[in-house]
C-alpha cells in the first residue's frame, strides 16, 4: 500500500516536507517520515501535524509509543482545524481507554458528536451504537437510527473498501494506492472489515503483540484504511444497525418489518455476512417479505460465501431436515450439522437435530438410537431443554433403551421445570394418562395450558380433545 500526495506545487508552507515525509512512509521509513512530519509541523501545517499525532499514538518510528505528545498533538488539530480524525481518534482514545489514560465516556462522546457532525461516517457509526446500546450515554433509539442513517443513506458504488477512489483522513489529495497488495491480502481484509467497526485503540493493541510479518503487514493497511471516510464497509454496517433496529423483538418501539428487509438487503449487496443471513430470517419467519424458504436457503449460502463460520451453517441443515425451501434430506442436512459443531462443539441445537437424524434413520442417513441418545444428551448438558424431553421419550417408547416409565417422567419434569413447552406436554401427558403417577385432569390441563402458551401445537388439540370429553 502507498499514500499517494496529488499536489505537486506545494502552496502551503510545510507541504513540501509533508510530501516527503509521506514518501518515507511509502518506504516504511517511519523515522525519516517523522523528522520532515516535525519540521513541516513548524509551518502549523494541519496535515503534517495530523501524521505526527498518529505516529506518536501509534509509535511507529519511535521507540515506544508517546501518547500524551499524540493526544496533545490531536487536540491542537482538532481545535485548530476542526479536523474530524483527529477528533474521531481522541473519542476513541477516551472511549476505550489506553496505555496510562482511563476512560473518560462523556469526553469522549463528546469527541464523537464533534466529528460525526462534520460527517465523519466511523464517528456516526460508533455514537449510533453507543446511543442503541446504551452504553455510557442514555439509550435512545430514535437518536441512534438518526446517526445510522447519516452513514447508511451515503451512496457508494464501490461494494469493496478497496476500489478506487480511496481518500485517507476523507483529503481527496491523499490518495491510497493498493495496487502492490496482492489480491488474497485485499480478501481477507476485506471480508474482515465488511462484520465489525474497527477501532484505532483496539487495533494497535492487537498489533504491538506480534512480530509476524505478514500479519504486521495486514494490519498496518487496516489502520491506514480506517482513517479513510465515507467506506463501503461503514455504510454497510450502517444499513445492517439499521436493519436491525428496525427488526421485531419484544422491546422495539421502532419495529417496521419492511424497513428491516429494505436495510438488510442494502447491506447485504456491500458483502455485509451478518445482513445476508438477516435476510434469509426475513423470507423465513415472513418478515416484511412473503415466507420463501427457498429465498432463505439462497440467503444462507450467501452468507457462508462471505463468513464461513456463521450460524447459516445450521440453518441450512434445518431446511434441509425438515424439506422447506429444498427436498428433504437427512443425508445433506446431517452434513451440515456436523459442519456446524467443527466449527463450534457447544453448539447445542445442531447436537439436537443430529439425534433427531439418527433417531429416523432416514434419506440414507445413519440410524442409531444409541447415537440419538449420545447426543441429545450432549444437547441437554448445554442447556438446550427439548433435548431432555426427547430423552424422556426414548425412555417412555423404550426406544435404544430398555422402556422406563419412571426415568422418562424424571426427564419430562427436568424438562418442564426448565419450561420446556414439549416438557410441558410430556409431563401432563403422563398426568392425564396416569402414566408412573396418579391420574390428574386437573394436574394435566394446567400443563397442556403452559405448553399450548409455548407454542407446541399437540397440546393445542390435546386441550381441545379434553374439552370435549
Amino acid at each position: 500500500m502507498e499514500i499517494i500526495y496529488k499536489i505537486s506545487d506545494f502552496p502551503d508552507p510545510g507541504d513540501r516536507d509533508l510530501y516527503n515525509g509521506i514518501q518515507e512512509i511509502n518506504k516504511n521509513n517511519y523515522s525519516s517520515a517523522l523528522k520532515y512530519f516535525e519540521k513541516a509541523s513548524n509551518y502549523k501545517n494541519e496535515y503534517a501535524l495530523l501524521f505526527l499525532s498518529i505516529l506518536n499514538f501509534t509509535g511507529f518510528g519511535l521507540k515506544k509509543r508517546n501518547l500524551a505528545k499524540a493526544i496533545e498533538l490531536l487536540k491542537n488539530v482538532a481545535s485548530n482545524w476542526n479536523n474530524p480524525v483527529a477528533e474521531y481518534i481522541l473519542a476513541d482514545i477516551y472511549c476505550e481507554g489506553d496505555e496510562g489514560i482511563s476512560p473518560n465516556f462523556a469526553y469522549g462522546i463528546h469527541w464523537l458528536k464533534l466529528s460525526g457532525d462534520k460527517g465523519w461516517a466511523d464517528s456516526n457509526l460508533s455514537l449510533g451504537n453507543h446511543y442503541s446500546c446504551g452504553e455510557h450515554i442514555q439509550k435512545d433509539h430514535k437518536k441512534a437510527i438518526a446517526c445510522f442513517e447519516k452513514v447508511a443513506k451515503i451512496e457508494k458504488n464501490a461494494t469493496s473498501i478497496f476500489e478506487p477512489p480511496v481518500y485517507l483522513f476523507g483529503n481527496k489529495n491523499l490518495e491510497l494506492d493498493f495496487s502492490f497488495v496482492t489480491p488474497d491480502i485485499i480478501a481477507q481484509i476485506d471480508k474482515r472489515l465488511k462484520s465489525a467497526l474497527v477501532s484505532p485503540v483496539r487495533w494497535m493493541q492487537i498489533l504491538k503483540h506480534s512480530n509476524d510479518p505478514l500479519f504486521v503487514e495486514i494490519h498496518l493497511i487496516v489502520f491506514w484504511t480506517q482513517l479513510t471516510n465515507m467506506k463501503s464497509n461503514s455504510i454497510a454496517l450502517a444499513q445492517f444497525c439499521l436493519a436491525f433496529m428496525y427488526a421485531p423483538n419484544e422491546n422495539n418501539l421502532h419495529k417496521d418489518d419492511k424497513k428491516t428487509i429494505y436495510w438488510a438487503k442494502k447491506a447485504a449487496g456491500y458483502g455485509n455476512a451478518p445482513a445476508c443471513k438477516l435476510v434469509a430470517g426475513c423470507y423465513e419467519n415472513s418478515i416484511g417479505v412473503d415466507q420463501d424458504y427457498k429465498e432463505s436457503i439462497k440467503w444462507h449460502k450467501k452468507t457462508l460465501i462471505l463468513e464461513q463460520y456463521s450460524e447459516s451453517v445450521h440453518h441450512i441443515g434445518k431446511l434441509y431436515f425438515f424439506g422447506k425451501g429444498v427436498k428433504k434430506d437427512h443425508k445433506e442436512a446431517l452434513r451440515y450439522f456436523k459442519l456446524m459443531l467443527d466449527y463450534n462443539d457447544q453448539h447445542a441445537e445442531s447436537f439436537y437435530h443430529m439425534g433427531k437424524v439418527f433417531e429416523a434413520g432416514e434419506d440414507g442417513a445413519p440410524f442409531s438410537y444409541k447415537q440419538a441418545l449420545e447426543c441429545y444428551h450432549k444437547a441437554f448438558d448445554l442447556n438446550f431443554p427439548t433435548a431432555g424431553c426427547a430423552i424422556g421419550f426414548l425412555y417412555h417408547l423404550g426406544l435404544g433403551v430398555k422402556k422406563d416409565m419412571a426415568k422418562a417422567y424424571e426427564w419430562f419434569i427436568k424438562t418442564s421445570l426448565l419450561d420446556c413447552a414439549a416438557g410441558h406436554y410430556m409431563l401432563g401427558f403422563y398426568y392425564w394418562k396416569g402414566h408412573h403417577v396418579k391420574k390428574d385432569i386437573k394436574k394435566a390441563l394446567e400443563l397442556f395450558l403452559r405448553s399450548h402458551e409455548g407454542g407446541y401445537e399437540r397440546a393445542t388439540m390435546t386441550i381441545v380433545e379434553i374439552m370435549c370429553l
